[in-house]
């Protein structure tokens, strides 16, 4: 907007006598020479001329020499959500919602003690509780410990999820709305942490640097030299550039 509004600032300068101070300095430079003055609006031929040829030129190639029209969603940075953020990483269909039953060999069990679970490949990122008639998101700390009727977000494939449907004698549980999905991710919390030139990490893998016990983060996906990763995170050597997806605890 800026740049045709100075154009016609100039062009207005070729109007009147005053319109500007090069004009105002030609007119006393013609009366100490004692030649004819100008008038008022001597320059105004010139100046209509130029004003007709700048309108036409704006109209035919101007506008399309100017940055695109913004819309109002593009007016400010756009905040990636977590739900964006999991998405990128290939992770929204390896999300799972199951449910722990009465009688369900977790019961009382903390989320530290499942190594079965890790065996198998999943990932315990959360749970949904109902207390009081409130629905309540809660990170998988490794001290929590399921209760009947949790409802656990789980990161596997498929495959995975049956086994431990299958073996924990868990419920599978319809997804979340558009609206509950995106509080709980916010809720649960992730992140995505980037591998410096100097990091320790690279070179290494995971399972090498006892990534998990160390830093208390959940890794579920790698982007390695722009490709995600959501399987044998444990023994993918690290580069620089690297982006790890992790889930951060929140007490």
């Amino acid at each position: 907007m800026l740049m045709p509004l100075s154009v016609a600032a100039l062009i207005s300068g070729m109007m009147t006598l005053i319109a500007s101070s090069p004009n105002l300095i030609v007119e006393n430079t013609l009366r100490a020479r004692g030649l004819a003055p100008l008038g008022f609006f001597s320059w105004t031929p010139f100046g209509v001329a130029v004003l007709a040829a700048a309108i036409v030129f704006m109209l035919m190639f101007g506008r399309n020499m100017l940055s695109k029209r913004l819309t109002a969603d593009d007016t400010g940075p756009r905040q990636t959500s977590a739900v964006d953020l999991v998405s990128s990483y290939g992770l929204a269909d390896k999300w799972h919602r199951l449910q722990v039953p009465r009688g369900s060999p977790l019961i009382n069990r903390s989320v530290s003690q499942m190594q079965s679970l890790d065996r198998l490949g999943v990932v315990p990122v959360g749970f949904e509780r109902h207390q009081h008639g409130r629905q309540r998101f809660l990170p998988a700390m490794p001290e929590t410990v399921f209760e009947p009727d949790d409802a656990i977000f789980a990161v596997c494939p498929e495959e995975q999820a049956q086994q431990v449907v299958a073996s924990q004698g868990l419920v599978v549980l319809p997804r979340l709305d558009q609206r509950q999905r995106h509080e709980a991710f916010q809720e649960l919390g992730v992140a995505e942490i980037m591998l410096v030139p100097e990091s320790h990490l690279i070179g290494a893998t995971l399972r090498e640097v006892d990534f998990g016990s160390r830093y208390g983060l959940n890794v579920l996906a790698i982007r390695h030299r722009g490709e995600p990763l959501t399987a044998n995170l444990g023994d993918q050597t690290l580069d620089f550039g690297d982006t790890l997806l992790g889930r951060v605890g929140r007490n």
